[in-house]
């Protein structure tokens, strides 16, 4: 497990990834492709092209998962009707001055 996974979906297989050293801030998912569209689920569950309970990640969408309070870790599971590059990485916690 690392604080970013990057890789490439393959169509219509679920990918599921697990990020470390997630804070109360979350994370991102970035779908590198620029093109196309990722759908994610961060409950468990499995997403579907387009589902419901699926979200879409057109460029890039940070979510604050409140999941993840004290946890540490996120597990992200993916999917998309094409082969597209993502990213996924855990947003630290930014302290203000």
């Amino acid at each position: 497990m690392a604080r970013s996974v990057s890789g490439t979906l393959t169509q219509d297989q679920v990918e599921t990834v697990t990020v470390t050293g997630v804070a109360d801030a979350g994370i991102e998912i970035v779908n590198l492709s620029q093109t196309g569209v990722i759908w994610y689920r961060l409950d468990g569950l499995d997403p579907a092209v387009g589902g419901d309970g699926s979200h879409p990640v057109l460029g890039a969408r940070r979510v604050d998962n409140p999941w993840t309070k004290g946890a540490g870790t996120v597990t992200v599971k993916l999917i998309a009707d094409a082969a597209l590059d993502y990213c996924v990485e855990a947003e630290p916690k930014w302290e203000r001055a």
